[in-house]
């Protein structure tokens, strides 16, 4: 599956996972009602939740079992000279659904005295629901088409694009030895370098590392590398450069 394909395939995921959650909102909720003692009624409540985002992110993982979650490797962009590392299609994908799950409200009351669940049709109580599920598509669709957030390297230095802003961080401003490689895992959502602004203070440097397709172990110990020896860096964008960051990092990774 390409990469464009996991992106679209998280929009009829989206659908399934918001009408899951109407469905459970409007239907299962009701019948929780019905049973007997508090707490059955609230795990019925909690399962049906869990089951309307659950079964839509199986099965998108499902889908796009295929498409890689971490490259080994960075991609390389001759033209503007720059080792670059893209956004994850899978984790963009499974952000939107969870998204667009959360921001699946409805303004509902139960009708006194019955096991009847109504909607509001007018009101305050309708236009913030309608508020929080235009923040919510706001927030998480624009990345899944802006290929955001993206990092790149060059010889001056670390670029961060993301959904909103793009922040640039000059080699020589940077702090050596960071950022720390990741936990024993590898699975360290962010990746902190830190720049020495003009007071002399740490300024913490956030990288995206969880939602970019590449081993944040090589994101880690390529940004150490580059800081610490800087005649590396003009190697930075072409092939041979490319070949000696590899052969030089992937022995250091893990230790």
């Amino acid at each position: 599956m390409s990469l464009r394909s996991a992106r679209l395939l998280a929009l009829p995921l989206c659908a399934l996972a918001a009408g899951f959650k109407v469905a459970v909102m409007l239907w299962l909720i009701p019948l929780s009602w019905r049973l007997p003692g508090l707490v059955a009624g609230q795990l019925a409540q909690l399962s049906g939740l869990l089951f309307s985002v659950a079964l839509p992110l199986a099965v998108y993982r499902l889908l796009t079992r295929s498409v890689p979650r971490r490259q080994p490797t960075w991609q390389v962009d001759p033209v503007r000279r720059a080792l670059v590392a893209p956004a994850s299609a899978v984790v963009a994908g499974t952000e939107v659904i969870i998204g667009v799950w959360l921001g699946a409200v409805l303004p509902t009351y139960r009708v006194l005295g019955t096991d009847q669940i109504r909607l509001r049709h007018g009101g305050v109580y309708l236009l913030l629901c309608v508020a929080i599920g235009l923040v919510f598509l706001a927030v998480v669709v624009p990345p899944l088409f802006t290929g955001r957030p993206r990092l790149e390297l060059d010889a001056t230095g670390i670029t961060v694009h993301r959904p909103w802003r793009t922040r640039t961080v000059a080699w020589d401003a940077l702090v050596a030895g960071y950022p720390k490689p990741p936990g024993k895992w590898g699975h360290h959502f962010t990746l902190t370098a830190y720049e020495v602004s003009a007071t002399g203070f740490r300024l913490p440097f956030r990288l995206p590392a969880g939602k970019l397709e590449i081993d944040p172990a090589l994101l880690a110990v390529t940004i150490r590398r580059c800081i610490a020896v800087p005649e590396t860096r003009t190697e930075i964008g072409t092939i041979p450069g490319l070949r000696h960051l590899i052969q030089d990092t992937i022995p250091t990774i893990g230790r």
